[in-house]
């Protein structure tokens, strides 16, 4: 999900069953556009693993293919160009995307794609010492998605979201500073641990093709685990700079979602919304911060709600 600067929100749909690959709707939830070329030829996608803003224009990353397609906010292909296969887009600036490639020699790096066609992709934080390899290493799932990362003006931010540790570079790839919030452990809420619960004993037990019922190794000593495994407070999406300067670190607390936000590299403070388990659907840039929540209402048709928030800044002394 990626929110423009007029409120305007595009939503991605991963799931390549359906029919429309990018849906856009207006800041009051009216629809604006659809896009369904679905396809191998010009200016078609067969997949989205990442969108984002750049100005007015929307950058959409299809996986499967290895392109960078540009559209403008009406959702019609302004552009296309190829991505390195096997990258997974983080960030998208006037610069380029962005992507975390996770298997490199010297170990696993960021590169950055030019938007403009014809010009190669550069590192800009590599090396088996970075912070990078670390936080890839305490946290299994981001071996092929990669670290919580954002740009904003000219400085590269690393997340460590277990320890709650934020890394600023500079846009050369020096490191600026190391900032860490003093935070308890974060474990599962009884709510959380419930679902988990209940999701990990579904698969705990399997029909095999002798029609016997067998149970897969491993599942019961996690659920043994899950009321004591420590979570990360923020995930691989919950990093994004706006054009201010701030970084915007969006994570669990319990049951809501906190919001903490910096500037250049100084704590500001923090605001907590009702809102469970937004995931990877979130997207702030400055004057509007989307999420995608769990709906909490039993009688709801639907089982998730879109919260929109239009960001107000303080009046000057």
């Amino acid at each position: 999900m990626a929110v423009s600067n007029s409120g305007q929100i595009v939503f991605a749909v991963g799931d390549p069953r359906a029919d429309m690959l990018l849906t856009a709707i207006d800041s009051i939830g009216d629809l604006v556009r659809q896009f369904t070329r679905r396809g191998a030829g010009p200016n078609e996608m067969r997949s989205v693993g990442f969108v984002s803003f750049v100005g007015d224009s929307l950058t959409a990353v299809d996986n499967e293919q290895a392109r960078l397609i540009t559209f403008d906010e009406q959702l019609r292909p302004l552009s296309m160009q190829s991505i390195r296969f096997g990258s997974r887009a983080l960030s998208a600036t006037e610069r380029g995307v962005i992507s975390f490639i996770p298997r490199e020699l010297g170990g696993p790096i960021l590169e950055l794609t030019p938007l403009t066609q014809y010009k190669s992709a550069e590192p800009v934080l590599e090396g088996e010492d970075t912070v990078i390899s670390r936080i890839v290493a305490t946290r299994g799932q981001f071996e092929r998605d990669g670290p919580p990362f954002a740009v904003s003006e000219g400085q590269w931010v690393l997340g460590d979201g277990i320890r709650y540790e934020l890394v600023f570079y500079d846009s050369i790839g020096d490191e600026r500073a190391r900032r860490t919030r003093i935070l308890p452990d974060r474990t599962r809420s009884e709510a959380e641990l419930t679902r988990d619960s209940a999701r990990l004993s579904s698969a705990l037990r399997f029909r095999g093709p002798d029609g016997k019922i067998t149970e897969i190794a491993g599942v019961r000593e996690r659920l043994a685990k899950l009321p004591s495994e420590l979570l990360p407070h923020f995930d691989s999406h919950g990093l994004a700079g706006d054009s201010r300067g701030r970084v915007w670190v969006v994570g669990s607390l319990h049951d809501s979602t906190f919001i903490d936000v910096w500037k250049d590299t100084t704590f500001v403070g923090r605001r907590v919304l009702a809102c469970s388990d937004p995931g990877s659907s979130v997207s702030p840039n400055g004057l509007y911060l989307a999420l995608m929540c769990r709906a909490e209402d039993e009688n709801s048709d639907a089982d998730v709600e879109l919260q929109l928030y239009k960001v107000e800044e303080p009046a000057a002394p």
